[in-house]
This record gives C-alpha cells, structure tokens and sequence, in this order.
C-alpha cells in the first residue's frame, strides 16, 4: 500500500503507471481550474479596491475583439503568487499564515459582532412539534 496517500501514488500502486499518469494530469488540471477561478474572484475585489482608493476602474478586466476579454487583474495576482512560491519555502509560509490570521480575524470578528443581532425568543421551542398530517 502506498505511504505518501495522494490519489497519484494509490492509482500508481493499484493499477499501473498509465493510469497514475491519467490521475496525475487530472490533479493538475483541477488545481490549475480551481487558481484560475479563485484569480478571477480575487480580481474583482482588486478592482473594488483599487475604485476606493482612487483608481478609475470599471472592472479588471480588458475586452479584446470580439467577444474575448483578457482579465488583467487575475494575471497580477497569479503572478505575484507564482514568485512567492518560486522565492521560496520561508516566504510561501509566511504569506499562508499571515492570509490564514486575517481570515480566522474576519471570522471572530463576525461572531463578536453577531452576537448581539442574536435573539434567545427564537430558540424556545428549539425543536418545533412536527406537522401534522
């Protein structure tokens, strides 16, 4: 059995390198699908903030001909977090966890200020008597 646990080395061990190839360009299809659409929502809140701070933007993004449009904002991002990776272990780290601290800080932020909103009458009965039919 495979030590490591990911689907390309399991697929490798049970049934052959053909089909380990399959899964492993597979891997890499959805991760590069997954960093494309996560660019591309990512790039409308550059575009948000660079409209607050004062930069005339309508959108990140750049219509070509027709009906094509080139997302200028997504590019930026997916290279700026390329050279993070490329520069190193140390800095990829500190960016993962300083994006992680901001977004455990949303998170309680949302709850001590959402606490106050809650309200104890709607918990009685906590479990509604069923229908009946």
């Amino acid at each position: 059995m495979p030590v490591a646990g990911s689907a390309y080395t399991f697929s490798y061990a049970t049934f052959g390198e053909l089909v380990a190839w399959v899964v492993g360009w597979d891997l890499v299809l959805e991760l590069a699908l997954a960093a494309g659409v996560v660019a591309k929502g990512w790039s409308a809140y550059l575009a948000q903030f660079l409209g607050l701070i004062g930069v005339p933007l309508s959108s990140a993004s750049v219509s070509l001909a027709g009906p094509f449009t080139f997302d200028w904002g997504a590019l930026v991002i997916i290279v700026v977090l390329t050279w993070v990776i490329a520069v190193g272990v140390k800095l990829s780290s500190r960016v993962s966890q300083v994006i992680t601290a901001i977004k455990i800080l949303v998170v309680l932020l949302v709850v001590v200020v959402g606490i106050g909103y809650i309200k104890v009458a709607n918990y009685s009965p906590y479990i509604p008597p069923p229908a009946a039919q």
